[in-house]
């Protein structure tokens, strides 16, 4: 078994360390929660809509008032009356300064800093929720202050989550919306406008400091690691005290190795002040765990400590050709190797015969290129051999694989299967911007339910994924087989292949495409042989679908339609044809519009001038 198994857990815990330790400094409180409110305009936990942004402004004499200072931010934390209803996806925190006393009517003018996330945020027992800082925020004490929560979430529930509140008109701006796919952070979208009452709010402010060198980050090695000889060692040195820093020692050392002193002169400006320095050039031996850290801020003691050290494991990207379960011992362990080193060149993850009950969740995988691929296969090369399988409970887990901004990844002679028994089934979810992704002779499985919501596909692709290829795959069950959405008429995802497929029994459609341009749709079936949604077969469905080669498919149903009659759309196109797609074309396809008695149209056109 390659070392990259046993290290796994060690080093992510090494990596991501720092994230959610616990907060340290003077708590105090801004508010006397007098009422609670569970509007979407006050609340930050505003889970009846998709994705909400919700803005607070605190002016600085109530801060000081309150019994703050100025200092570093660690944390913020907000008292909940009442659960929210789902888990908030992409739950981000930014803090910003402003001149402005009120943001009645939009957001304050304010260059934000995200602070906290993005994390999948569950808000699991009333009281206060502490939400300590990845890095913390300089605050002068002077300025008013900006705290902007947002999240990004593609299903609401009928209630937000309750906080303890004062009324503060003018105080809370809030934007919400129900998109499944972008979002609303860092955005002025959706609908919304001035709140009423502010959330009670903590905040955790660590004490003004004279003399402070700390370590703001290791530049260099950075990850991947192709080559581990001769590298300079670059750390950013930030001093976040009173004084300007003149002088300190910046130590480093390779695990528990003698430590090596760099000497720093220079100038750095008190308050968040930053220098960049090249401090050793070291030839690293693969997984050497790289500890920096400062010491004698202006040949002082430094009295915050809590921003001394950095740490970080130096490890050459992958390479070649790993195995599922002897260079891994779960496809889990691959995936996050692949997450926290990157590639190098292109990587094969060959996985032996068998199921493999968990999930595979990948990133934005660094180093990957075109000359770099990622490529999880069977061993054998029969998709009967292998079995990823999982049972999705909600909206956070809703995947067997997951791509999030996974760019040239390929998934090939694999069964993907999601056991789910409810809404929430999607056996293959790709988000972020995920490019050049390709399914290659699989069998995708979606839970089996009767639902026509998005949250249950086969086959989930929201956002600008361009590139996405779905070769020979069975494709199979949910309440659509694929479900790929764009962004907008302007802002469409692009060059999608979709050929020699066998979607099969998908409840509500087979194929729903919508703000796509670049569309190759070849040599498919796309039927079911149940007696699913009760209005009649409907294959496919586009919307807003440019530049299209739609040819030799078979579209339709042998079923009757269901029990509550209606009409069925084997083929229904909305606004795609016309001046807007002179060379598109639509050739040599089988469309059977159901058993006799149905009504139902065989092909079905709309706005199309």
């Amino acid at each position: 078994m390659r070392t990259f198994t046993f290290l796994m857990k060690t080093l992510l815990v090494g990596v991501f360390g720092m994230i959610g330790s616990t907060a340290i400094g003077q708590t105090f409180t801004i508010g006397s929660g007098s009422t609670t409110t569970n509007s979407t305009t006050d609340s930050p936990y505003g889970t009846y809509y998709m994705d909400d942004r919700t803005q607070f402004l605190y002016t600085a004499s109530e801060i000081i008032a309150a019994g703050g200072n100025a200092g570093s931010i660690s944390a913020v934390a907000f008292n909940s009356a009442t659960l929210p209803s789902l888990p908030m996806g992409s739950f981000k925190i930014s803090i910003g300064t402003t001149s402005a006393t009120s943001i009645a009517g939009g957001y304050a003018p304010a260059t934000l800093e995200q602070v906290y996330g993005p994390v999948t945020n569950t808000v699991s027992s009333l009281g206060w929720t502490t939400y300590t800082f990845n890095t913390p925020f300089l605050w002068n004490g002077t300025d008013n202050l900006v705290i902007d929560v947002c999240f990004d979430n593609s299903s609401y529930l009928y209630y937000n989550g309750a906080v303890y509140a004062d009324y503060n008109y003018g105080k809370v701006y809030s934007r919400y919306q129900d998109l499944s796919s972008g979002t609303i952070c860092g955005t002025n979208g959706g609908y919304g406008g001035t709140g009423y009452y502010r959330a009670q709010t903590q905040f955790t402010i660590l004490p003004p400091y004279a003399d402070d060198a700390g370590i703001g980050a290791i530049l260099s090695p950075s990850l991947p690691t192709c080559d581990l000889d001769s590298i300079d060692v670059q750390v950013v040195i930030q001093n976040a005290g009173q004084d300007t820093l003149n002088t300190c020692d910046v130590k480093w050392q390779i695990g528990n190795g003698t430590p090596t002193t760099y000497s720093f002169s220079g100038s750095v400006a008190p308050q968040g002040g930053t220098d960049t320095v090249v401090i050793a050039t070291y030839s690293f031996t693969n997984f050497d765990e790289l500890t920096v850290w400062t010491e004698n801020p202006n040949g002082s003691q430094d009295s915050l400590s809590v921003n001394d050290t950095a740490n970080m494991v130096v490890a050459s990207g992958l390479s070649g050709t790993y195995n599922v379960p002897s260079d891994f011992a779960t496809l889990t362990e691959a995936a996050d190797a692949l997450n926290v080193f990157g590639v190098c060149d292109d990587v094969v993850i060959e996985i032996n015969s068998g199921t493999y009950n968990e999930q595979v969740a990948l990133g934005d995988v660094l180093g990957v290129s075109e000359d770099a691929t990622v490529t999880f296969t069977s061993a054998t090369g029969n998709m009967n051999d292998v079995t990823i399988a999982y049972a999705s409970t909600g909206s956070t887990d809703n995947y067997v694989v997951y791509l999030n901004g996974s760019d040239w990844v390929s998934f090939t002679d694999l069964t993907i299967r999601n056991n789910a028994t409810y809404i929430y089934g999607t056996a293959v979810r790709i988000e972020g911007g995920a490019e050049h992704a390709t399914f290659d002779n699989c069998h995708i499985r979606a839970a089996e339910y009767p639902y026509t919501g998005n949250q249950l596909s086969a086959v989930y692709a929201s956002g600008l994924n361009h590139n996405l290829t779905l070769t020979n795959n069975i494709i199979e069950k949910g309440g659509y087989g694929l479900y790929l959405w764009g962004s907008s008429t302007t802002s469409q995802v692009e060059d999608v292949v979709i050929e020699n497929n066998h979607l099969h029994d998908a409840y509500y459609y087979g194929v729903y495409t919508y703000y796509v341009k670049g569309y190759e749709f070849h040599n498919n079936v796309v039927d079911n042989d149940s007696n699913l949604y009760p209005y009649g077969p409907r294959a496919m469905m586009s919307y807003y679908t440019d530049e299209f080669n739609i040819t030799g498919n078979y579209f339709g149903s042998d079923v009757t339609s269901g029990s509550y009659g209606g009409y069925g759309y084997p083929f229904y196109m909305y606004y795609c044809l016309g001046s807007a797609n002179p060379k598109s074309m639509i050739a040599n396809n089988c469309i059977n519009a159901g058993a006799e008695g149905t009504t139902s149209y065989g092909y079905y056109g709309a706005y199309l001038g």
